[in-house]
Formats: structure tokens, C-alpha cells, sequence
């Protein structure tokens, strides 16, 4: 019985003992249940590892490592989720602090991904009880994002301490006590303070009392307005030397995560350079502005339109319209341009579209009150930044007047040369009519000079040839001054022998200083050359003016011309003579020494009486030295007589140049020339001129008979009269120098011989292919020299310079 009751309760107490341990068990499972939930549904990543190996990963750290489930890794060796260049470190730091000490401890570590990418982690690990055996369990945070936050925003700012120490602005910061708190040490080259120097100054004592009233004021007015805004200041602060700096400053308000204001940003600029410039610039925009508004020129720009924009006070006062009346309406400008200069302006824009630099162009306006106006516009061209081509800056004036008075010298201008013409034509005319009869009556005196004449006779006929002569050179005088008022009067250049100037001037005045009893005397230095290049016709006319005047007015005494050759000369190689002239006449006054070259200038009245003369001769003198480059000197005493000096330059002969031909002289032997002549006395007195001088001449009336005769008969050389009936002499000579038939000679010398003698004519003749000039009456020394001259020419065409 006993023994039964114990087993029994034995049996009790066991099965007590197993609802107790299954109560337990449950508790366990329930707690465990619970605990795995906890680890699987934790947002941070955990897994378990023993002995290294994993024994549990929550699907947190599966999607960290980058894995479809858990079976990816457990069993796997922990190591493996390491970056390779940490492994081993990790395991002496899992078997030091985890399973030796078993306590918890923060580290930093880069895991690997399935993938082999690494991230930073911030890992807490723990030793725990894995069913039944210890483990470690790891708590771990992907940090990488939070890593590179962290380093640039280290990175940041370390770059705004760089700019700020660096800048060339000043950087600073005040807290909300109105304290400096920070300054960049760029304040060194703004004010020449240090940082610690600016530091320690308080705000009024950094600025002129001025400017800290201009920032409180605005300071209040930006309070006002809520103070969140920038505050933008430009003031005046002192340097450390006492000297000022114009500042501008922009400062932000700082505030803190509440809201409340924490103190100010401030930057700070040196604009003391900009001010200067601004106030130059103001300085010049206000200049420009009084000189706009007040130049009497119209200026404005204009589109390619046609429109007219930024228009200064004269357009109002021009055009009679205000300034904002051509703004407001583009096509106002257009209408009050005159109907006839309106097509040219759209003509111009049509044809330059894309516009012209620069272009000038006159046109007219009609005014507000009806006028018209003359402008003249001057327009050039504007472009934008890009280069693209905007319109015109014009300026306009009016020119009116100008235009006006413009016409009326026109007009003046017309009248005057058509004056001159009548008077050139008239002159021309007249210089015809005298010289043709003029000539025959020289010619046929020249002749009688030839015949044997009695001692009376021939005073008689030397007489009659000086009236001729210098009724001859008042004509010459009379068309030269005609030739210096129409700027034609000129210089040939040619070769000649000096003896061919100077004897015919002495031989010309020698019948009047023989009736005077006056000794007239040429000395010639003997190292004067023989032959000079230059124009001897103006020479001689200046010698014989010179001369003549000095035989007119000498009654007692003598006349002397010495020729002496100066060692200097202006021209390379060539002959500088001296001439000095020298009378024992009346003389000149000094005080009308200085106007004894002027145009019909002469001692006094009653001398032009006694004497007679044009009054002409020296003013055609000073002219003809001026061209020829050869000073003149005067000295005189009234009563004793005057003395010109000449100082005349000469290009060299052409036979004295290295390799020159030799010039060969024509000899006297026969020449056969032919006379084109219509004047039947003129005619008779030439033939018996060229008779006299050996030649054998055959006359023609006009220009047909002088190439009938030039096809039949050979000939030498051809005297050529201008005005002939039928064929004139420049129809004749083109004709033989245009000949290819070959008929007669082309290149045959041919002589103008004629009684035109005005400005040009002598130019035209040597044009029309002549080659010389004569001009009637003809003086048998003058046709003799020329004769020379082309018949030497001719003989040594051949040689080669």
C-alpha cells in the first residue's frame, strides 16, 4: 500500500514536472518565435556568425549584400563579406574583443556585395548564445552616402576657407550682438589692416561719419522692410594710413533653424577705381550731352528702316518738328524729304540692305513752315556687340547758304570763263589777223635786207624791222600774260647750242644801242659750254626782255651782258650759268624795287610815255625764271644805272653724257622743203627766206597740193601752216604720219608755221605729231635755228642712247 502511494505520487510529481517543462518549452518557443520575428523583420541589417561561418542573415542584410534570399549566404565564411585589403584585420579584431572579451564594440568597415562592389558600413557586434554554441551577432548600417556627404561637405569647406582667405574680396561675418566675428585676411589689401587688427576695431570707427549715417539709415529703411533681404551699401572707410577707400559691400542676413536672426554675411569690394571711372564717364556723357544738345548740326541715329531715334535740339530747330514727333512716327522723316531726293533715299536702302560703312549724300527737306532746305548728311554705320549691322549715326547740316552762295560763284564762275573765253577767242582772233600781215611785212623787210641797199636804205629797213619786232613782242607779252592767267605757260626740254640764244638777242637790240651810241658788249667765260638742254626759246625771250629794257632805258653809256658758269647746280650734272646784266640807264628807285616785276608796273607815267612798252615784259619774266627754278636779283641806283643777276640752271647736253652719240651739225648743203602756205605773200616771203638760206623750197596753197607734191617728189622737211582752205595743217600732218602706203615718208620732219600763238596751241601742233613750232612773223634766224634743230634730229635718228 505504501509502496503504491509513493510510485503513485512519484508519478505525480513527474508528470507535474512535465507540464511544467512543456509550459517552459512553450514559453521558450513562443520567446524564440518572437525573437526570430524580431531579427527577420528589423530595418537594420543583422546576421549571426559562428566560428566565422554565418549562421543567420535578416532579409535587411540580404538586400545590403545584394542577394535574392538568405540561402546566398548562409554557411558561407563571413570573411568574404570583407574588402579583401581589411580581412585579416578583421579577424584579429573579431577574436580579440568579440569571442575573447564577449563584449559589444562600434567599428567602421567596407563590405563587399555579391557583386564585388564595396560599401562603408558602421558595423555593432555583440557575443550571444547560438542555439547552443556562442556567435557573434552583427548589427550593421550602410554609411557610404553618409561617408560622401561628410566628405564633401568637408571638401566644401575647406573650399569656402580657401576662397575666403584667397579672395580678392573681403569676407566677414558679424553675430546678432553687432560683434565681428570673422574677416578674411584680404582686409590687408583693402585697408591695409591685418585680420586681428580689423577684428578688434568697432564698426563706427571703420567709416567716415558720412557713410556710418548713410548705413544706419538705410539699415532702418531695410529693417522696415523685414531686414531678410541683401543689403547692398557703397561707403567711404578709412586705410590704417588715415588715406579713404570707396567700398561696396553686400550683406546677407544669417539665421538660425528657428528663425531668429543669427548676425550678417558680409562682402566687401574696393570700387574706388569704378567710382573714378563712373565720374569720368558722367563727366564725359555730360559733355557729350552739351555738345549734342547744342551743335548746330543735326544728329540722330537711323534704322535701316528709315526711322530716326535719339535726336538732338538742332533737328527741332532745322526741321521745325519737335524731336519726339520723328520718334512716334517712323515714317515722318520720309514725308518731309523733298519729293525728287525721296526715290534716292530708297534707292540707297534698297541697294544696300545690309548697310555701308560710311556714305555722304545732299539732299532736301521741306520744314515745318514750308521751307526748303539744302542738308548735307554724312552717315555712318552702327553695329551691335554681336558685329550685326544696325543703322547709321548721322549728322546733318544744313547748307542753305552755303548752297546758295555755292550757285551764285558758280554762276560768277560761268559768266567770268565764258568772259575769258570770248576774251581768248578775241585775243586769239586778233593775234591772228595782226601776225599774218605782220609776217609779210617782216618777211618782205628781211628780204630787202638781202639786196643791195644804200647806207640810208638799209637804217631805213632796220628801223622798220625793230617797229615790227617790237610790235611784235608787245603781241607776244599780251599772250603770254593770257597763258599765265589760264596756268598754261610752260618749259620744253630740249637741246641747243647757247650761241644760238644770246647772239640773236644781241643782234636785236644792236641797231637801237648803235643809234644811242651806247657800247653793247656780250663777254662769254670760256668755260661756259657749248650746248645745254632746257627750253631756249623762254630763254631768250627773258635776255631779250632783260636786255631790251636796259637799251630803252639807257640814253648815255653802255650795256653789258657777262655769261660766267657757276660751280654749283641744283640739277644732277648740269650747267648753272651766271648771267648778270648791267646798264648805265636811269635806274630804279628803291623803295619800287619790289614791284618792278608786277604786271603793268613801270617807273612812272611819264616814262611809259618817253619810253613806251606794255609794262608786261618782267612780270612774264619773274614767271618764266620761276619755272625754270632760276633766282633773280635786282640792285640799282637812280641815276647810275641797274644791274640784274640770273642764276639759271641747265640740264648737261646729251653729247657731253658717258655713251652719248656725237651731235653731228647739219652742213650747208640743200635741203628740199616743202612750204604749205595759203597767204600768197607769206608764201613768197618764206621761199625766198629758205632761197637765202640755201634750201630749195616748193610751195603748196593747202593741204591737198602739199600731199600731191609729197607722193610726187622727195623732200626734206615740210614747213606746215595751220588755217589753210580745204585740208588745214592738222589734217594734213595726221595724214602723213598715219600713211602705210608708203607713198611718202611718215616720219618726214614737219614745222609748225602759223599765226596761232594762244594758250595750247603750241601743245596741240606737237600732239598732231609736228615737230616744232613757229609762230608768225617768222624771223629768218629763228627759222634758220629751228631748220638746224630738226634737220640734226632727223640725221641722227639712228643713234642708240
Amino acid at each position: 500500500m505504501d509502496d503504491r502511494s509513493d510510485d503513485a505520487r512519484l508519478l505525480a510529481q513527474a508528470k507535474a514536472r512535465i507540464r511544467e517543462l512543456e509550459a517552459e518549452n512553450a514559453s521558450l518557443r513562443e520567446s524564440s518565435d518572437r525573437y526570430a520575428t524580431l531579427l527577420n523583420e528589423a530595418p537594420l541589417p543583422i546576421l549571426v556568425h559562428a566560428d566565422y561561418r554565418i549562421v543567420f542573415i535578416n532579409p535587411a542584410a540580404v538586400q545590403a549584400f545584394g542577394g535574392a534570399c538568405a540561402d546566398d549566404f548562409l554557411g558561407t565564411d563571413v570573411l568574404e563579406r570583407i574588402a579583401p585589403q581589411t580581412r585579416e584585420l578583421v579577424r584579429q579584431r573579431i577574436r580579440d574583443n568579440y569571442i575573447k572579451k564577449g563584449h559589444s564594440r562600434l567599428a567602421n568597415n567596407r563590405y563587399r556585395r555579391l557583386d564585388g562592389s564595396l560599401f562603408e558600413v558602421e558595423i555593432m557586434a555583440t557575443m550571444a548564445d547560438w542555439q547552443g554554441r556562442p556567435a557573434a551577432q552583427v548589427i550593421f548600417r550602410d554609411v557610404t552616402e553618409e561617408r560622401r556627404i561628410q566628405e564633401e561637405l568637408r571638401q566644401s569647406e575647406e573650399k569656402y576657407r580657401l576662397l575666403a582667405e584667397n579672395a580678392a574680396d573681403v569676407i566677414w561675418t558679424i553675430n546678432a550682438q553687432g560683434e565681428l566675428t570673422y574677416i578674411s585676411p584680404s582686409i590687408q589689401k583693402l585697408r591695409g589692416l591685418t585680420s586681428e587688427e580689423a577684428m578688434a576695431e568697432t564698426i563706427p570707427q571703420t567709416m567716415t561719419p558720412a557713410s556710418y549715417a548713410e548705413v544706419l539709415r538705410q539699415s532702418e529703411a531695410h529693417a522696415r522692410k523685414g531686414g531678410r533681404d541683401d543689403l547692398h551699401l557703397e561707403l567711404e572707410q578709412y586705410r590704417k594710413d588715415g588715406s579713404t577707400v570707396w567700398v561696396e559691400m553686400v550683406i546677407r542676413p544669417l539665421f538660425d533653424a528657428s528663425g531668429h536672426k543669427a548676425g550678417f554675411l558680409g562682402v566687401s569690394r574696393d570700387v574706388t577705381r569704378r567710382r573714378a571711372a563712373q565720374e569720368a564717364l558722367r563727366q564725359s556723357e555730360e559733355r557729350f550731352r552739351a555738345f549734342f544738345d547744342n551743335v548746330e548740326d543735326m544728329i540722330y541715329s537711323q534704322g535701316l528702316d528709315g526711322s530716326l531715334s535719339m535726336l538732338n535740339r538742332a533737328s527741332s530747330v532745322i526741321t521745325g518738328y519737335p524731336a519726339a514727333d520723328f520718334e512716334k512716327d517712323p515714317q515722318l522723316w520720309r514725308r518731309i524729304i523733298h519729293p525728287d531726293d525721296v526715290r534716292d533715299a530708297d534707292d540707297f536702302f534698297r541697294r544696300y540692305p545690309g548697310g555701308v560703312p560710311y556714305y555722304e549724300v545732299t539732299y532736301r527737306l521741306q520744314t515745318r513752315g514750308g521751307q526748303t532746305r539744302w542738308i548735307e548728311s554724312r552717315m555712318y554705320g552702327a553695329s551691335d556687340a554681336s558685329g550685326k549691322f544696325t543703322g547709321y549715326h548721322c549728322i546733318d547740316r544744313d547748307v542753305t547758304e552755303r548752297t546758295a552762295l555755292e550757285r551764285s560763284l558758280v554762276q560768277a564762275r560761268d559768266r567770268a570763263e565764258e568772259a575769258s573765253r570770248a576774251k581768248n577767242a578775241f585775243l586769239a582772233t586778233m593775234s591772228h589777223e595782226i601776225r599774218t600781215p605782220l609776217n609779210g611785212i617782216m618777211g618782205m623787210l628781211q628780204l630787202a635786207e638781202f639786196t643791195d641797199l644804200s647806207a640810208e636804205q638799209t637804217d631805213y629797213v632796220a628801223g622798220a624791222l625793230t617797229s615790227c619786232r617790237s610790235l611784235m613782242q608787245v603781241l607776244n607779252d599780251i599772250l603770254d600774260i593770257s597763258r599765265i592767267e589760264a596756268g598754261a605757260l610752260g618749259l620744253v626740254d630740249e637741246e641747243f647750242p647757247l650761241a644760238t640764244v644770246f647772239e640773236p638777242v644781241m643782234e636785236l637790240v644792236t641797231h637801237e644801242a648803235r643809234r644811242k651810241g651806247l657800247a653793247l658788249s656780250l663777254d662769254m667765260a670760256p668755260d661756259v659750254p657749248a650746248m645745254v638742254r632746257g627750253d631756249p626759246g623762254r630763254l631768250r625771250q627773258v635776255l631779250f626782255n632783260l636786255v631790251g629794257n636796259a637799251v630803252k632805258y639807257t640814253e648815255t653809256g653802255s650795256v653789258r651782258v657777262a655769261v660766267a658758269r657757276l660751280p654749283y647746280c641744283p640739277l644732277p650734272g648740269g650747267v648753272c650759268l651766271y648771267v648778270a646784266i648791267a646798264d648805265t640807264g636811269i635806274g630804279i628807285p628803291e623803295d619800287r624795287l619790289g614791284h618792278v616785276f608786277e604786271p603793268f608796273t613801270q617807273l612812272e607815267m611819264a616814262l611809259c610815255r618817253k619810253y613806251g612798252g606794255s609794262g608786261l615784259g618782267l612780270s612774264i619774266v619773274r614767271r618764266l625764271l620761276s619755272l625754270m627754278r632760276a633766282p633773280c636779283a635786282v640792285e640799282s641806283q637812280v641815276g647810275q644805272g641797274t644791274v640784274f643777276h640770273l642764276s639759271i640752271p641747265l640740264a648737261p647736253s646729251l653729247a657731253d653724257l658717258p655713251g652719248s652719240c656725237p651731235v653731228s651739225l647739219p652742213e650747208t648743203v640743200q635741203a628740199r622743203i616743202l612750204v604749205a602756205e595759203d597767204d600768197p605773200v607769206n608764201l613768197f616771203t618764206t621761199m625766198r627766206f629758205l632761197e637765202k638760206l640755201g634750201h630749195a623750197p616748193r610751195g603748196a596753197a593747202n593741204g591737198r597740193e602739199a600731199l600731191a607734191l609729197l607722193r610726187s617728189e622727195p623732200f626734206d622737211c615740210v614747213l606746215m601752216d595751220i588755217q589753210m582752205p580745204g585740208r588745214n595743217g592738222l589734217e594734213t600732218t595726221r595724214d602723213i604720219r598715219s600713211s602705210t602706203s608708203g607713198e611718202f615718208d611718215p616720219a618726214i620732219p614737219i614745222v609748225a608755221l602759223t599765226a596761232h600763238a594762244m594758250v595750247g596751241d603750241r601743245e596741240m601742233f606737237l600732239e598732231a605729231g609736228m615737230d616744232a613750232y613757229l609762230s608768225k612773223p617768222v624771223d629768218v634766224e629763228a627759222l634758220a635755228a629751228t631748220l638746224a634743230e630738226v634737220l640734226r634730229r632727223k640725221a641722227n635718228e639712228g643713234c642708240d642712247p
